[in-house]
């Protein structure tokens, strides 16, 4: 059942510099978390990230010593100490096998297992097992990055329903592969089947389709888009790279358009699918008859009367942030003065 945000939001009503993260996000919008459409590698190697002269240099000693041990075999029948020789020969021919066929294939797989290992020990030292799981998962499993991030709010009476607002809502980001290899990314909009979600367009970097069509889950009573273009490859690259320096295949540039009815006195969360950083949200236009607040701390910078408010820090899955809406104190008083 979804929660009553109208009890939430006369709850916080009056303290809007908090920033809600102690109530999962899945419990209100986003039922289902952020997952990479790809499937988890068995053995994560740093072959994948070697380029050809670097692995060709760590490859040529081994191959080296390889054809060595034969040569010797094959020429020491003629040579005197025969014996000396052969027996040189055939213990290089077994360091090289071991080398090629153990050592080098193996190292992948021993250093990833020693990197966890050391991080379950190191990372959040003292801390109980669930909680250093908690904090390994988002060290060693973080791959898609959310960038400029930005959700603007359109309001404006409902018409034809009496006591609410048609939201509508522009939201874009830009998603980048902060993994060691190739990952797939699915755009994903899901919102509560009692709002009236209607997505009116998406952009997914070349790809456009306007409008875009919902299937209910009738487990969770939401209603999920996705475009029908499906996932988008994302090669790796840094997170931290200037968005004008990467190629087309390592950011998809993402923007959502969509229209909510909500309750003319009501709140909205905008739930972090994953690893989001400098969130941005904004007030484009409201009627002169509502209040619009968005919480905010000392991390938020926020200019009176202002209509931004942007986020400096970092939000992972299942974190959120929440704006409300009310009638001013001055008509919220007219109407009790006219029902009086």
């Amino acid at each position: 059942m979804q929660p009553d945000l109208s009890t939430s939001f006369g709850q916080h009503l009056n303290d809007p510099t908090e920033v809600l993260q102690a109530v999962n996000a899945s419990q209100f919008l986003i039922r289902e978390p952020y997952r990479s459409a790809s499937k988890e590698d068995t053995v994560k190697g740093f072959f994948k990230t070697l380029t050809m002269s670097q692995f060709t240099r760590m490859l040529l000693p081994f191959l080296g010593v390889l054809v060595g041990g034969i040569g010797l075999m094959w020429y020491a029948q003629g040579w005197p100490g025969r014996g000396l020789l052969l027996a040189l020969g055939e213990a290089l021919f077994v360091a090289g096998v071991v080398g090629l066929g153990i050592e080098m294939w193996s190292a992948s797989a021993l250093i990833e297992h020693t990197a966890e290992q050391l991080s379950l020990r190191l990372v959040g030292y003292g801390l109980p097992k669930a909680a250093q799981a908690v904090i390994h998962e988002l060290v060693h499993k973080t791959k898609l990055v959310y960038r400029d991030y930005r959700k603007a709010y359109r309001i404006a009476e409902c018409p034809g329903r009496q006591g609410f607002v048609t939201v509508r809502v522009r939201l874009s980001y830009n998603v980048v592969n902060n993994g060691q290899g190739p990952e797939y990314y699915l755009p994903t909009f899901a919102e509560e089947r009692i709002y009236n979600p209607v997505v009116t367009s998406i952009e997914c970097g070349k790809y456009a389709e306007a409008p875009v069509n919902g299937q209910e889950d009738l487990r969770s009573g939401a209603v999920v888009f996705t475009p029908r273009n499906g996932s988008v490859r994302l090669v790796r690259s840094e997170a931290v790279a200037a968005m004008e320096t990467l190629a087309e295949d390592q950011v998809c540039r993402v923007r959502w358009e969509y229209v909510l009815e909500m309750p003319r006195e009501y709140s909205d969360v905008t739930a972090f699918r994953g690893m989001t950083v400098n969130p941005v949200l904004e007030l484009d236009e409201k009627p002169e008859t509502l209040e619009f607040e968005a919480a905010h701390g000392e991390e938020c910078i926020h200019m009176e009367h202002g209509s931004t408010w942007t986020y400096n820090r970092a939000f992972i899955a299942g974190q959120h942030v929440r704006v409300w809406w009310r009638p001013t104190r001055q008509c919220a008083s007219s109407s009790e003065s006219s029902h009086t």
